[in-house]
């Protein structure tokens, strides 16, 4: 969601009809960039957990691949 500062700019905008539109619109780009970064990060995380959860091969705990992913990170296929 939009920060506190980000409302608060926009409700003081709201006050000032006869204002250009500017900075309205320059706060909702950056949350939009903000929104597809968190977006983007989720979809890497997604691929992980699907891939670990894939090569897990439903044995014991003790030979669980997600359990041995989880805890060693240089098991994972990439950054997220």
């Amino acid at each position: 969601g939009l920060t506190i500062n980000s409302i608060r700019q926009l409700i003081d905008l709201s006050g000032h009809a006869d204002r250009p539109c500017a900075d309205a619109d320059r706060i909702a780009k950056e949350q939009l960039a903000s929104v597809r970064d968190r977006i983007a990060k989720l979809q890497k995380l997604e691929g992980e957990l699907e891939r670990i959860a894939t090569c897990c091969t439903g044995e014991t705990i003790g030979d669980c691949y997600v359990i041995r992913a989880l805890s060693d990170h240089s098991l994972c296929g990439h950054e997220h």
